[in-house]
């Protein structure tokens, strides 16, 4: 009985570090895509016989660690993902918030 507990605990264990050794190799591509941003970069990703793991409804992607900022580059030069957040843009434009204040100074 003992011996047969022993070996479902190691069995336990085991799995457990295999399925920690695969998350292990992987990063994330990109996340918080839009349905269809997901859908053109998973037919890029097959065409390129890049290997990849969908989540989150396919908001998120994953794609081998040593890929990830190769991918990146040849997706963007696609213009992938096509719908993406503000970034630092959203500091380009003026909002509600903002004042007419602008700090004058020169420089001597």
């Amino acid at each position: 009985v003992v011996g047969g507990l022993v070996a479902a605990g190691l069995i336990a264990i085991l799995i457990v570090f295999s399925l920690m050794g695969r998350q292990g190799d992987s990063s994330v591509l990109f996340s918080n895509l839009s349905p269809g941003d997901s859908m053109e970069i998973q037919s890029h990703l097959d065409r390129l016989g890049v290997p990849y793991h969908v989540s989150k409804k396919g908001a998120l992607i994953r794609v081998p660690s040593k890929d990830v900022y190769a991918l990146r580059m040849q997706l963007s030069d696609e213009g992938l993902p096509r719908h993406h957040g503000a970034g630092f843009d959203i500091f380009n434009h003026p909002s509600l918030a903002t004042t007419d204040f602008r700090p004058e100074g020169s420089v001597s």
